[in-house]
């Protein structure tokens, strides 16, 4: 029987995800503040002995957009009709540490924690979009294998950008053998407007989140799904009205049924998400002090999706090797 297993992951871009327009001024500030945000965000990760997978995009990395070197969509919604590196090469003139802010990787691998490095692909690009081919796909993903290369990170999971999740078959030829799966929860077939009001209905009752028997998590041979089970809500509009106890609530339960299942939990968000309000870190403290705490009660294992799928699949081989 598999180990109850709480798993952390992170999509960090800044603003890479506003693909084809300005940031909204709602998000300023903390991408302002985005040094802070991740600054502190580590600290409270090294406080509870919490490694995450941080899945990074590419271009955050690079010290000059005329470094890059991979095939872009161009969406045909973008505004202009550019690809995001094309626009964002005239937006980072004002704010270029919105685009490139390579010393997020130094505070990362500074800390104390041993975190997990994963990909958001290179310029965050959209896989489900027609405008993304398997060919612009798999350059992206070529892009990162080589840039990482360089500062000797083999990236071995993926987050796919608004978890538009495609060419599967792609990922095992760049070394990557695990993803954040599309979270299950109990309204995903509820159609238009009605799903809207289920999913906030979900957060402000705090509704069990799923969780996962980790050994149906597999997908093929060398290819492991982990799907989210909660994605931590940050402070906007009228997510506002959600009160903080009800995301901490809703997290709880989430790692109750982990432990009493012994399944998996996986809890996402944005690190700029935290600079909504100071209530964000408040809630996340708490959901980080409870998970040390079942820890410390050997109820729960602490993982990176790294960890979880090296496991699974280490357990597949040896299964498959002794019969």
């Amino acid at each position: 029987m598999s180990d109850a297993t709480f798993v952390l992951s992170l999509d960090t871009e800044i603003a890479w995800a506003d693909a084809g327009k300005l940031p909204q001024s709602l998000y300023k500030d903390r991408f302002n503040g985005y040094q802070d945000i991740i600054t502190r965000l580590i600290d409270l990760l090294d406080t509870y002995q919490i490694p995450a997978t941080w899945a990074i995009v590419g271009a955050l990395l690079l010290n000059d957009m005329n470094e890059l070197d991979v095939e872009e969509p161009i969406y045909s919604w973008s505004e202009p009709q550019l690809s995001s590196s094309a626009i964002f090469h005239t937006l980072a003139y004002d704010t270029p540490h919105w685009y490139h802010y390579p010393q997020v990787l130094e505070f990362i691998q500074q800390a104390n924690v041993e975190h997990e490095i994963g990909t958001h692909t290179f310029t965050h690009v959209y896989a489900e979009d027609p405008a993304t081919t398997q060919s612009i796909f798999d350059s992206q993903l070529s892009a990162v294998k080589q840039q990482f290369a360089d500062h000797n990170i083999v990236a071995t999971s993926i987050i796919f950008p608004r978890n538009e999740i495609k060419y599967l078959e792609v990922l095992s030829q760049h070394g990557i053998n695990a993803y954040r799966g599309v979270e299950r929860n109990w309204y995903h077939q509820v159609p238009g407007q009605l799903n809207r009001i289920a999913h906030y209905l979900d957060r402000l009752l705090a509704i069990t989140p799923p969780t996962y028997d980790i050994e149906t998590l597999v997908v093929n041979s060398n290819l492991i799904n982990l799907p989210s089970s909660q994605f931590l809500l940050h402070y906007d509009g009228i997510r506002n009205w959600i009160p903080t106890q009800s995301r901490v609530l809703q997290a709880k339960r989430g790692i109750n049924s982990a432990i009493k299942k012994k399944e998996l939990y996986h809890l996402w968000f944005h690190p700029h998400n935290l600079g909504s309000s100071e209530k964000m870190f408040t809630a996340l403290e708490q959901i980080l002090e409870y998970v040390a705490e079942m820890r410390e009660q050997k109820k729960i294992k602490v993982k990176t999706m790294k960890q979880v799928a090296g496991g699974i699949l280490s357990h597949k081989e040896f299964v498959n090797g002794s019969t």
